[in-house]
């Protein structure tokens, strides 16, 4: 059986939890300093009236304590350095693990980082220091027994009560508590994506209604935080009732016991130390229980996420690879996580080293699925997906990267240079590559014109740049380093005509080298070298042939519906085309299926 990824890092710090262990027994028993020595005054001191005994007595202590304090400095650094350790093999981890499971799996808990985060925060919190105490206070109750067995029942009745209030109170909390953070995070999410649309909100006038949103989900958050607190505050409230009541109890017993001769007036005040230091870890229990739990959930969550990430390792081959694709998908099926919604149903298609493959459909068809389950960024629900050869998903290609140039709708930049971004973030800059790959998407030039070039810094999301700059920057990042496969979806929306004709020609430098394009796009001039065109409808590839059959095709299928349009329909379509246009071309600037098409057809 595979080890757990979380436990395995935890174990990796077990040598220094079990120094925290031992210095934590040597802290426990260098408490019973003051009760000792308590006990040695009125026994000894009080009675002999020796002053040399007072002085050696004293000097003890005070070493006792000096050893005491450095005990406990040393453990509590132990601990922060277990935490931080513990954090700096788990984070990259999980970021990791997200990162791959990110938009094929719905159902991933984005609270991970917080997960890793509330694992280190426990550790390191100085309140674990009574739970890890926890284990010493039967010595401090047998201690206490031992003086008089009325006072240990006393000590024993504390100690259970204290843990009845540790469940109690979690009992009332918990609920609000899971409210209070699921509203949390939905206010979270609900204020970044208005930061992310402030444009729309300001130029539409939504202010007013996101403002009563954001309202809406802070009121619900506060009340159930209201609520849990006014609960917690009950549990509080009995514990410090609770304790005035042990330490009367104590006196008041004790004084009863030496009425009767029974105990002496230095035992009543050791057992008083002694049961404060055993009830300490319990009292801090009650109101760290749902710390605990909450680590229990975390620990739970991290589990989920980090074990179900597969080993990332050479993929195997396909029994029955085909020596000449360099992509293949075979009876490729996905769906919508968590909604069994199909996006893409039994595709088939291979691309050939050199081959430009042309994806086009309506809008919602399944293209931009289509692109992303070739780049490996979906995961087939039934179905495979080859890249030379080999099964090819998130996690391979997160390694293998370097090979697959992807280009999504929306430019998705980082914080940071110009050149870091086209450099997908290397640490070691190649900027002849960087320029290189800027030079064949025609963004060499504007980017000098920048204030610092290539080491101008932008923000998140690659403000203050353009729609089409980004475009471009994200386009340049694609072809970085000669992959042998290029994914473009829609890569001229946002471009104007040189940088198209840039584009085109950077196609055609690396088609020659022997790398596959597939370009998913809504502009037939983007096309015209295209080898084969995949029309797409309903998540499923209707046509699949040379690009010349099946442009011919869809102007077939689109004329009976223009010669069907009534004259006056008819005389503004020819009003709005240009002179010379034929009826199949009038929406020159893009692609038009009037019509539905037939069954799967191959045009070959």
């Amino acid at each position: 059986m595979r080890p757990r990824v979380l436990d395995s890092i935890l174990d990796g710090q077990w040598h220094a939890l079990v120094m925290v262990g031992l210095f934590s027994i040597v802290f426990n028993v260098l408490m019973l300093t003051a009760p000792l020595f308590m006990l040695a005054v009125f026994a000894n001191v009080m009675t002999s009236k020796n002053l040399d005994t007072l002085m050696l007595l004293s000097l003890a202590a005070a070493v006792a304590l000096l050893f005491q304090t450095l005990v406990d400095y040393v453990r509590t650094r132990l601990l922060v350095r277990v935490g931080i350790a513990i954090d700096l093999a788990l984070a990259p981890r999980v970021i990791e693990a997200m990162i791959l499971r990110a938009g094929h799996d719905s159902s991933m808990d984005r609270r991970a980082l917080g997960d890793a985060a509330e694992i280190r925060k426990f550790v390191t919190d100085i309140g674990v220091m009574s739970l890890i105490d926890l284990p010493f206070v039967p010595l401090y109750l047998i201690l206490i027994w031992w003086m008089h067995p009325v006072l240990g029942a006393v000590g024993v009745g504390a100690s259970v009560a204290l843990l009845v209030l540790a469940i109690v109170n979690d009992l009332l909390t918990r609920g609000p508590s899971e409210v209070a953070q699921a509203a949390t995070r939905r206010r979270g999410a609900l204020t970044d994506e208005c930061l992310g649309n402030a444009d729309a909100v300001r130029a539409m006038g939504m202010l007013p209604p996101v403002i009563e949103r954001c309202r809406t989900a802070s009121l619900e958050s506060l009340e159930a935080l209201q609520r849990g607190a006014d609960r917690a505050a009950i549990s509080r409230s009995l514990v410090r009732t609770l304790r005035m009541g042990i330490q009367i109890a104590v006196y008041g017993v004790g004084a009863w016991l030496f009425l009767q001769d029974q105990l002496m007036v230095g035992a009543i005040v050791a057992a008083a130390v002694l049961l404060a230091r055993a009830l300490a870890p319990l009292e801090y229990a009650v109101f760290a229980w749902r710390s605990a739990v909450g680590l229990r959930q975390a620990h739970r969550r991290l589990s989920s996420l980090l074990d179900s990430r597969k080993t990332v390792t050479l993929a195997e081959r396909a029994d029955d690879e085909s020596a000449q694709a360099l992509v293949e998908l075979r009876r490729a099926t996905a769906v919508v996580p968590d909604a069994n919604r199909v996006l893409l149903n039994n595709i088939s298609l291979s691309l050939s080293p050199g081959e430009l493959l042309g994806i086009i459909g309506p809008v919602g068809a399944g293209k931009s699925a289509l692109g992303r389950l070739m780049a490996g960024l979906i995961v087939p629900r039934t179905g495979t997906v080859l890249f030379k050869g080999r099964r090819m998903d998130a996690q391979l290609m997160a390694f293998e990267g370097a090979a697959v140039g992807y280009c999504p709708q929306e430019p998705q930049l980082f914080a940071g240079s110009v050149a870091e971004n086209i450099a997908r973030l290397s640490d070691e800059l190649n900027m002849e590559a960087v320029v290189r790959a800027a030079r064949q998407v025609g963004l060499h030039e504007r980017i000098e014109l920048l204030p610092e070039g290539y080491a101008t810094i932008l923000a998140s999301g690659g403000y203050p740049l353009s729609a089409g700059l980004r475009q471009q920057l994200a386009l340049a990042r694609a072809f970085y380093g000669d992959p042998d496969f290029i994914v473009l979806d829609e890569p001229a929306a946002w471009v104007d005509q040189f940088a198209q004709n840039a584009l085109l020609q950077a196609i055609d430098v690396v088609r020659a080298r022997g790398a596959a394009v597939a370009l998913i796009t809504h502009q037939p001039a983007l096309l015209r070298g295209a080898d084969r065109i995949a029309v797409m409808r309903n998540g499923g590839i209707e046509m699949l042939g040379p690009r010349g059959q099946v442009m011919q095709r869809i102007g077939a299928q689109t004329r009976p519906a223009a010669d069907s349009a009534t004259s006056g329909d008819a005389g503004a379509l020819r009003a709005r085309a240009p002179a010379g246009a034929s009826q199949a071309g009038v929406a020159s600037g893009s692609f038009a299926l009037a019509a539905p098409l037939s069954d799967k057809e191959q045009v070959e």
